[in-house]
């Protein structure tokens, strides 16, 4: 068994209809400015695969975070995100080190002592096992990095208190993506609480629409510049 994280996310279109939905949702429980940065080949061999290996500076913690689809499972639909991940946090002056390429984030995964679980040192050794096997001895870089702002609400269901994630991305200064995430509990049946979410957003007249990952739509930046 590996750590996995299941998701709802839902793209919020206007900055109007984000605005409604933050008004709905009370006092926020708190804000964080994030800076993600994202490392790959410089032909994204990794994100080909739907690997993803991010260093997240969220106010002034450091988080590395490796990801993967979940192998023979599919997600029932297309607001439904579910992955393999493994995440610890790190200090400052290692963040620095590893955006220097020194140690390397994969070096950083064979030898880390921070697993906090069995299970969260098994799905890191099976997350690095498929990096190296889709890499196959090159290299990675930083590629590139985009901003966020989180703001956190807290809000109950069946007696689960969830955290409703608002986030503000921007990944140029002409695109900012607005978006509602909500990680699941193992404990709440998905397509009841799906099924909640959506009657929530539409008694707010807010249409329910697909959002992409945000390093999908990172990296598909990416490539586009590069055809400039």
């Amino acid at each position: 068994m590996l750590q996995q994280e299941i998701e709802l996310k839902y793209r919020i279109p206007t900055e109007t209809d984000f605005n409604r939905l933050l008004q709905s949702l009370g006092t926020p429980r708190c804000q964080e400015e994030q800076i993600n940065f994202f490392f790959d080949t410089v032909d994204f061999r990794l994100k080909n695969k739907g690997l993803c290996l991010r260093l997240r500076q969220s106010n002034e913690v450091f988080f590395l975070t490796c990801k993967a689809p979940v192998q023979g499972l599919q997600s029932p639909n297309q607001q439904v995100s579910m992955h393999d991940e493994w995440e610890v946090s790190i200090d400052p002056p290692l963040a620095q080190s590893l955006l220097s390429g020194s140690p390397s984030c994969l070096e950083m995964m064979r030898s880390t002592d921070r697993d906090w679980s069995p299970i969260l040192a098994q799905t890191r050794l099976c997350l690095l096992a498929r990096l190296e096997k889709q890499l196959e001895n090159r290299s990675i870089q930083q590629i590139g990095s985009f901003s966020n702002l989180r703001t956190h609400f807290s809000y109950e269901y069946e007696g689960h208190s969830l955290d409703f994630e608002l986030d503000q991305t921007r990944f140029s200064e002409k695109q900012i993506d607005r978006e509602l995430e909500i990680e699941i509990p193992a404990l709440i049946s998905l397509s009841g609480f799906q099924a909640h979410v959506e009657e929530f957003l539409r008694s707010l007249s807010i249409p329910i629409e697909t959002s992409t990952g945000k390093s999908e739509r990172f990296f598909a930046l990416l490539r586009a510049e590069a055809l400039i």
